[in-house]
């Protein structure tokens, strides 16, 4: 299990800094206790129950993904991460090839 990571508080000279950053703005502002004391859980507020789902995560797949391990050559990855400048997305355009294939190749 990872080490959680070490909190580094801020020195009184920072803290000072920050609290008058705060003051400065017109916008920030601190909860009170009758704001704690007032607030509700977003489950019993009234927001539409659209909303909330919204809130919590995304809509729950008719097909989810499974994560798996799998060792693929170094010249196929290569090659789906040279699609994009960043070499982001690749998985994603990994799965989209293999359901294209399982797509023409599924027997009924």
């Amino acid at each position: 299990m990872p080490n959680k990571p070490e909190i580094i508080m801020p020195t009184d000279k920072e803290d000072k800094a920050i609290n008058a950053d705060i003051e400065a703005d017109p916008d920030a502002f601190e909860f009170t206790d009758d704001m704690v004391a007032q607030s509700t859980s977003l489950e019993a507020s009234s927001l539409p129950e659209s909303f909330k789902r919204a809130v919590l995560g995304r809509p729950i797949s008719s097909n989810p993904k499974k994560p798996t391990n799998i060792r693929l050559p170094s010249n196929v990855i290569d090659f789906f991460k040279a699609c994009s400048e960043d070499g982001k997305g690749w998985q994603t355009r990994l799965s989209s090839v293999l359901e294209d294939y399982v797509k023409t190749h599924k027997t009924r």
